[in-house]
């Protein structure tokens, strides 16, 4: 490397370090990007490869192997998506940088720097924050994987779990986020590249945009009232600037909302699966009897039931279901629905479905859908939508499922029962049921609140960004009027205080695109992993999110602000004017 080109790497990179606060965050991100994908695969890879290395698998290592391949699914979400959110930020950075810094970039190319040789220090200085992201998030995601291994060991009830990555997952978990940023700063850097110098100079670019900032400003401005006209249009004249905003509210909110949603899903499915389900004992057969005359069905302590394996389709889907035939009982099994009111048993040629096929393939109550019983179909339809169906389960008649597999009415293979009835079979106690949903509740619950920590954290960094921007961008402003003797108080009027609405308005106007499109996430994810993620927000949630939006509004302000007072008591006019 030559004198020259030292002294180049020296000049930008110390210009592109001079933003302490941008630089500490993107670390922050590229951290996170890292630490979520690997803190779940330093869990999944090595005990994978034992696995399926075994001759066979008992009942619990097969849901352990299941629950490792869910999860590699949502790593990979979860790195895109965290990818997608950082290199957004990488591209916030390198514009803002280019457009400041085009008159000294336009100087070096005066000098006989060409664009490649300025391009290779953008790249350079992307690949050494993503690297050391990338190097601190692989070593946090060693030690958090003991969370995951833990829930492991606790849900399955397996031992000897280890932590470990394989090559695959280290290179697509490196040079996947690597490669997207460099090739974002490569993009970015298309703003500049060959561009003559005098333009660079001259700043002719920047006033071109300018200008048509302020056409976009003066005709959004007079849609509101008078007063607020003019802080209305120094705040548009940068509608990139107002777009970061909005982008960031409605990523701030998607993220608390997905957080939530995730962090009480399990939840939700623990509190489906034991409202109703009113049994002490469920005794299941491997082939159907009749229905055994015992001292516990003379005092009525009893329910049969019946259950088949089952596709339900509509004229675009098919969906693999257990059929299960009920009956009016006692109370010892009862249908709720969605507003937790009882649903009653259903009639001839009817069925209840589980929430699960109402969200994820939008089976409705009405529909008319084919049920495909022992290789024949029969036309049935929807008469309602029970909030605690078992898993993967639809309900029809007993006596219509028994009619359509050939057997008595009086035939059942499983019991819900108040008492044990040593008749054989498997039994699964009461006892036994709630300790397995509570052991898939904390194991759901460990890695979803790292996911809505760190997933709201980043919402907070994005939002964060994008005021703290708009705000230093308005230093130059700010400075010129303070020289022209205006107070403190009306110039935070002119040029601060406007961003509080924007934000607030951006917040009311993304909030229902935003809760549209964490149902479509999460509709996307049970897809993939086979596993019902319900959709959960309330009041609380949303008032929350907005009081979060306001104190992060007034976190940057004061920092920025206390920025302001340093500049004015260093007397530093000129670096922020000239």
């Amino acid at each position: 490397m030559g004198k020259h080109m030292k002294l180049l790497y020296k000049q930008l990179f110390r210009e592109l370090l001079k933003n302490k606060i941008y630089t500490a965050l993107l670390l922050v991100l590229t951290f996170c990007t890292s630490f979520m994908y690997f803190f779940v695969h330093f869990s999944i890879d090595g005990n994978r490869k034992i696995l399926k290395g075994l001759a066979s698998l008992s009942k619990e290592q097969l849901l352990y192997l299941n629950g490792l391949n869910s999860n590699t699914i949502l790593a990979g979400n979860v790195l895109l998506a965290f990818t997608c959110m950082t290199g957004f930020v990488f591209s916030m950075f390198y514009y803002r940088f280019f457009k400041l810094e085009n008159r000294q970039i336009g100087c070096l190319k005066a000098l006989g720097f060409k664009d490649r040789e300025i391009r290779s220090i953008f790249l350079i200085f992307t690949a050494a924050i993503t690297a050391v992201g990338s190097l601190t998030g692989i070593g946090g995601g060693y030690f958090a994987s003991d969370i995951l291994i833990s829930a492991g060991e606790q849900t399955y009830m397996l031992a000897g779990l280890i932590k470990a990555l394989d090559g695959k997952s280290i290179f697509v978990g490196v040079m996947f986020p690597l490669t997207v940023f460099l090739l974002i700063t490569f993009c970015n850097y298309f703003y500049i590249r060959r561009k003559e110098s005098g333009l660079l100079l001259s700043g002719v670019i920047q006033k071109s945009k300018y200008t048509i900032g302020l056409r976009f400003a003066n005709m959004i401005a007079e849609i509101f009232p008078p007063k607020n006209r003019s802080a209305l249009r120094l705040a548009l004249r940068k509608p990139v600037a107002v777009l970061l905003i909005i982008i960031s509210v409605t990523s701030f909110s998607v993220m608390f909302i997905l957080g939530y949603s995730l962090n009480l899903s399990s939840q939700k499915i623990f509190e489906s699966l034991t409202r109703g389900h009113n049994y002490l004992y469920d005794t299941h057969f491997r082939e159907p009897i009749p229905y055994p005359d015992t001292e516990a069905k003379r005092e009525q302590e009893i329910q049969p039931y019946l259950t088949a394996d089952s596709v339900i389709e509509n004229k675009s889907v098919k969906v693999k279901q257990t059929v299960i035939g009920v009956e009016v009982g006692n109370g010892l099994f009862e249908l709720i629905d969605m507003e937790q009111e009882p649903l009653s048993i259903p009639g001839e040629k009817e069925v209840v479905i589980g929430a699960a096929l109402n969200d994820i393939y939008g089976f409705q109550v009405g529909d008319r859908v084919m049920l495909s019983l022992d290789n024949s179909k029969y036309e049935v339809v929807i008469s309602g939508i029970a909030f605690n169906a078992a898993t993967d389960s639809v309900y029809i008649s007993k006596q219509e499922l028994a009619k359509h597999l050939s057997q008595p009415s009086d035939y059942c293979n499983g019991i819900w029962s108040m008492k044990d009835l040593n008749l054989g079979g498997d039994v699964i106690t009461k006892a036994q049921r709630i300790d397995k949903l509570e052991r898939d509740s904390v194991s759901n619950k460990s890695s979803a609140v790292i996911n809505q920590v760190m997933g709201c954290a980043v919402g907070c960094i994005l939002l964060f960004l994008a005021l703290y921007i708009n705000f230093q961008d308005s230093t130059r402003d700010i400075l010129i009027l303070h020289l022209m003797g205006y107070k403190v108080k009306e110039i935070r009027k002119m040029l601060i205080n406007i961003y509080g609405p924007i934000m607030r308005i951006s917040f009311i106007l993304t909030l229902i695109p935003g809760i549209m499109l964490v149902r479509s996430i999460l509709r996307t994810l049970s897809l993939q992993i086979g596993d019902y993620i319900p959709f959960q927000t309330n009041g609380f949630i949303l008032v929350g999110i907005f009081v979060l939006l306001n104190l992060v509004y007034i976190l940057v302000q004061g920092s920025f602000h206390a920025g302001v007072k340093r500049i004015i008591r260093n007397e530093d006019f000129a670096t922020y004017t000239t």
